[in-house]
């Protein structure tokens, strides 16, 4: 049953993903088709020089202004430091050409737009938590204020070390401007936002897949997609969860640490997971966090790059051990990961060299959109992996159940076997008892009664006496063959039915004082015979030899602590007979009697003198039984 519920999770789970691999094909799709169908646009002015003045925060005076050249990296002109840029330019405007706009593909953190000494926009207050940097802007320009020739400033507030700056302006048309917008905007934040939601989505479903498996491949790749949804999340969050730097260091950590598990994660699909590629992978996990940390805290942007530089040979080193086993094997995975590898890591490359070392601010990332293909790829190898795992439990499955059917098989043979060995002895050992009580119980009367009547001097009660006795007998016998289920009252009541007219022939009264008695679970026959034979054999040693003319059977029970304990006595008025010395007429009877009490369990207790006998039989039970109910 285990194995069966296995697979039918490993299936609502292998439905599940390929359901969202195809929602995420139908996305891109469309996606891709509206980015690329954006109409090509009018001419439009283009600034990517500006006059600058840089005041640094502190009490050092600001900079004298000069020209720099857009895209303008706070970081890299001016270091990890917060402070003030303004930037100045001087363009022409023709009058007549329609509604003008002016687009801009990155600036800030916090900033203001002037156009001709006239505020046109203001975004954000210089604080620890806001920075409006990641995303397009565009604004109209009012038709009011433009002259034929305009002066435009730019005021950025920066944060050191949060990517501060300001790339190329864009003044025109506002129609086609706007159709530039939508196609960065989707490119840079509507793209992040997919990519991120994916990676979470994939990311957590490995993750809960490797709880129940827990599988490397699991958590590697799903830890590796939460980091990276981790650090795009940036990317639409103007106003952070955490302070700066601080939030820095969350984000940074994420982007550090991804593609280090997504090295390990191929490294271990390609079984290339070990020696000094394992170790290589466990210290570059172990320094990211502590590097970016001393990179961001301590206001190093240039540590920060070497970790990335670090990172991106790392992955390339990764990359070609992937694809040569790539090239060497014959399985479908190892080849589509060593080209979704090739693919990204060619994206990553080109990132580092463009946007870290060349400095080219504003720069949209290629990895994050070849992370997709790879992500892709990844779910489609775990994909692969469940979907053999599946099998392959379902193959084992198959195997249990024939195993389980054949040991089934030998187990029900086994039974029968000793089902009938148990038949065949318990018939052996039913016949062996009646063979005993037959001739220790009745044959031995029958003889007597035989000997007594080939004595011509025995007189004809004697042999109808001895008889009778060996009639009641046989019929006590036969009583006892019947299941009873532990009802001791019905036993006794079958009892004083066969005794009652030799009792009143004998002229003894019997005084019968029967409470009502519990079921004993688990009483057999061979009990309820040894009971029946102790009392017979009692109350023929009262009739035969005590001379005595009352008689009284009492049975009760006492309950305590879901201990019961029934109790049977038989006393009478005769003349009794000495304990310790046994008689011919008695003796052997006596010792049946204490054989039998041993058999069932049960003590038997014996009083006599001259005044009468009493003999006790007490049935000590070791479960709480019901008793039965009021006739």
């Amino acid at each position: 049953m285990a194995a069966q519920e296995a697979v039918e999770k490993y299936a609502a789970f292998s439905a599940v993903l390929k359901r969202c691999l195809r929602l995420l094909g139908l996305c891109l799709a469309g996606y891709a088709a509206i980015a690329w169908g954006a109409p090509a646009s009018p001419p439009l002015q283009l600034f990517e020089r500006a006059v600058v003045v840089v005041d640094l925060s502190g009490p050092s005076p600001p900079a004298a202004a000069t020209e720099t050249r857009l895209p303008y990296d706070w970081d890299t002109a001016v270091g990890a430091v917060d402070g003030q840029a303004r930037f100045t330019l001087e363009f022409h405007s023709d009058l007549n050409r329609g509604p003008q706009a002016l687009y801009i593909l990155r600036i800030g953190n916090t900033f203001s737009i002037a156009l001709n000494g006239v505020q046109i926009a203001r975004i954000g207050v210089k604080g620890p938590y806001e920075d409006y940097s990641k995303e397009p802007r565009l604004y109209p320009i009012p038709a009011d204020l433009l002259k034929a020739d305009n002066t435009l400033e730019i005021t950025i507030d920066a944060q050191g070390g949060r990517h501060a700056g300001l790339t190329p302006v864009l003044i025109g048309n506002a129609d086609a401007l706007h159709a530039i917008y939508q196609r960065d905007y989707r490119w840079r934040i509507t793209g992040a936002l997919v990519i991120a939601v994916v990676s979470g989505v994939f990311g957590a479903l490995a993750l809960i897949l490797w709880l129940r498996q827990r599988n490397p491949l699991y958590v590697l790749y799903g830890l590796g997609e939460l980091l990276w949804a981790l650090q795009l999340s940036d990317t639409w969050l103007t106003h952070s969860p955490l302070p700066w730097p601080w939030w820095g260091v969350v984000v940074f950590s994420g982007y550090a640490l991804a593609p280090v598990l997504i090295c390990k994660f191929a490294l271990e699909v390609v079984g290339l997971h070990q020696g000094w590629f394992r170790r290589l992978t466990n210290w570059q996990l172990a320094l990211s966090v502590p590097v970016v940390s001393f990179s961001v805290l301590g206001a190093m942007p240039r540590l920060w790059v070497l970790l990335q530089g670090l990172i991106v040979l790392l992955s390339v080193a990764v990359t070609i051990a992937v694809l040569i086993q790539g090239i060497r094997s014959d399985l479908l995975e190892r080849r589509v990961l060593a080209l979704a590898v090739v693919l990204t890591v060619a994206a990553a490359v080109r990132d580092f060299i463009v946007i870290r070392i060349g400095s080219s601010y504003g720069a949209t990332s290629w990895a994050r959109y070849a992370w997709v293909v790879f992500a892709v790829t990844l779910a489609w190898i775990i994909a692969e992996h469940m979907r053999k795992d599946r099998r392959a439990l379902a193959r084992m499955n198959q195997t249990l159940m024939q195993e389980l059917a054949a040991r089934e098989a030998e187990l029900k043979t086994v039974f029968e076997r000793e089902r009938a060995h148990d038949k065949a002895r318990g018939v052996q050992e039913e016949r062996t008892r009646l063979m005993r009580d037959m001739h220790d119980g009745l044959g031995s009367q029958l003889v007597g009664a035989l000997q007594i009547a080939k004595n011509p001097a025995s007189s004809r009660d004697v042999v109808v006496a001895q008889l009778q006795d060996a009639l009641d007998h046989l019929k006590l016998t036969v009583d006892a063959m019947q299941e009873s289920d532990g009802d001791i009252g019905s036993l006794l009541g079958a009892l004083r039915y066969r005794l009652a007219p030799r009792l009143e022939a004998a002229g003894i009264a019997l005084d019968w004082d029967v409470a009502h008695l519990p079921l004993i679970p688990g009483w057999s026959i061979q009990r309820a015979r040894d009971l029946q034979m102790i009392l017979f054999e009692a109350f023929s040693n009262l009739i035969a030899h005590a001379g005595a003319s009352r008689a009284q059977l009492v049975a009760s029970c006492d309950q305590a602590d879901g201990a019961v304990v029934v109790r049977v006595a038989l006393s009478d008025n005769g003349q009794g007979f000495a304990l310790h010395e046994p008689t011919a007429t008695h003796g052997h009877g006596l010792a049946n009697m204490h054989m039998r009490a041993a058999n069932m369990g049960a003590i038997l207790q014996l009083d006599s003198s001259g005044a009468g006998s009493r003999i006790e039989l007490i049935l000590p039970l070791r479960e709480q039984v019901s008793t039965l109910p009021d006739a």
